[in-house]
């Protein structure tokens, strides 16, 4: 389940209606609300990180930044019940720009090498990981891939996980900063919301959504 737009507390606030119709929980409110703009401001950290290595002007990142919506996602993945490793949450990409994944009580996160090996990620405390996504690889016109990962268990484990998922609220453009003569412009300008309605219509009528999915929706 998540919570759309939760750096805005009036949209937490009617999250907890409804999950307590009886009275809202104002302490669950408050703490999942400053939670989500903390990790908002590290997004938006590692967003102008991005920005500067790759020589995209301050004023451009800036506007990014302005037109971005979170949403905050609570995974819980149950114990397979088996004895061997299952992957419970089969590889692929996510569809944002940027997803930033808490510490997790139970390890399971795997993510895929340039090699197509598959490491395990063990997180260190108090840290954080951060994966780029479908929509950064085609704002970069392919110089950031999009982190390819899965989750497997073993028979007993529980997982529970907290995600900050990061949106644009208008059109992506490739900036020119990143087009030249060996970088071609390879994706058209994008409605990123726009990408996801073309996802449930795939899902929908029954195609499979592959990993570089982006490339169907606004590819050159």
């Amino acid at each position: 389940m998540g919570i759309e737009n939760s750096t805005n507390i009036e949209e937490v606030k009617k999250f907890s209606k409804l999950m307590w119709p009886q009275g809202n929980d104002d302490n669950f409110s408050g703490i999942i609300h400053e939670y989500a703009n903390l990790v908002a401001k590290l997004e938006q950290v590692v967003t102008r990180m991005v920005f500067e290595s790759y020589g995209v002007e301050k004023l451009k990142s800036d506007s990014h930044i302005d037109s971005i919506t979170y949403l905050l996602r609570f995974n819980s993945y149950e114990a397979p019940g088996v004895h061997e490793k299952t992957v419970i949450a089969p590889p692929h990409t996510d569809k944002i720009l940027i997803t930033i994944l808490a510490p997790s009580q139970v390890n399971g996160l795997e993510v895929n090498l340039k090699d197509e090996q598959w490491i395990p990620v063990d997180f260190l405390p108090s840290s954080f990981i951060v994966m780029s996504a479908d929509a950064l690889m085609a704002w970069s016109n392919n110089r950031i891939r999009p982190c390819l990962h899965r989750v497997q268990m073993n028979a007993n484990a529980r997982r529970s996980s907290v995600l900050m998922l990061s949106y644009h609220k208008g059109v992506l453009h490739i900036p020119q900063e990143l087009i030249d003569e060996e970088n071609p412009q390879r994706y058209k300008p994008f409605d990123h919301l726009g990408y996801h309605s073309f996802l449930k219509k795939e899902v929908q009528t029954g195609q499979h959504v592959q990993c570089d999915a982006i490339k169907g929706y606004c590819g050159v």
